[in-house]
C-alpha cells in the first residue's frame, strides 16, 4: 500500500487548500490568513461571530469541503466554527441550537452529501449541542456560487421558512 501512496503523491502532489501551491496542508501565507482572527459584527440586531475573513483562502477551503468533499477542509471548517461558536457563547452567555442552512435537493444530489448538515452535526457532537433542521426552502433559488453579496441576499430573501420543533411552518 505504501508503494501506491508514493506513486499517488508523485502523480498528484499535495497542494495547499488555500492557494493550490505545492504544499502539504496550508502554506505559511494561507495559514496566516486562516488562523488567529476574530470578527464580530451585527446584521440588523443579530450578532455575527467569525474567525476567518471571507477572502480567497476561505473561499477555496469552503469549496474544497463543499464541492470536493475533502476531509481536511471539513475539519478546518469544523474547527473554525467551533472557535466562532465559543466566542458567541462566551459573549452572549447562551447555549445555542445549531440550525444549518439547507442545501437544495439538487445540490445534495450533485455533491453526494448534505454538506452543511454534516458540518453542523460534527460541531454539535463535539460541543454537545443540538442540531435541528428547522429551515426549509419554500421556492427555487439560484446557484449562489455565481452571485455577489447583494445578489445572494436578493436570491435568498424570502426563500426559506422556519419550521417549529414539531415540524410545522412558523
Amino acid at each position: 500500500m505504501m508503494f501506491f501512496r508514493g506513486i499517488n503523491e508523485l502523480l498528484f502532489p499535495p497542494r495547499c487548500l488555500g492557494c493550490r501551491t505545492l504544499h502539504d496542508g496550508l502554506c505559511p501565507q494561507c495559514l496566516l490568513v486562516w488562523k488567529g482572527s476574530s470578527f464580530q459584527t451585527k446584521i440588523d440586531v443579530i450578532p455575527v461571530f467569525s474567525c476567518v475573513a471571507y477572502a480567497s483562502v476561505a473561499t477555496n477551503i469552503l469549496l474544497a469541503s463543499k464541492e470536493g468533499g475533502i476531509a481536511e477542509a471539513d475539519e478546518m471548517l469544523v474547527e473554525a466554527l467551533r472557535h466562532s461558536l465559543y466566542r458567541a457563547i462566551t459573549a452572549l452567555e447562551i447555549r445555542p441550537i445549531l440550525v444549518p442552512i439547507p442545501s437544495t435537493s439538487r445540490a445534495v444530489r450533485h455533491r453526494g452529501r448534505n454538506f452543511l448538515l454534516e458540518i453542523a452535526t460534527r460541531v454539535g457532537q463535539l460541543e454537545c449541542l443540538p442540531v435541528r433542521e428547522l429551515l426549509r426552502h419554500n421556492r427555487i433559488v439560484q446557484d449562489q456560487s455565481i452571485l455577489n453579496a447583494r445578489a445572494r441576499h436578493a436570491n435568498l430573501s424570502g426563500a426559506l421558512s422556519v419550521m417549529s420543533l414539531s415540524g410545522k411552518a412558523v
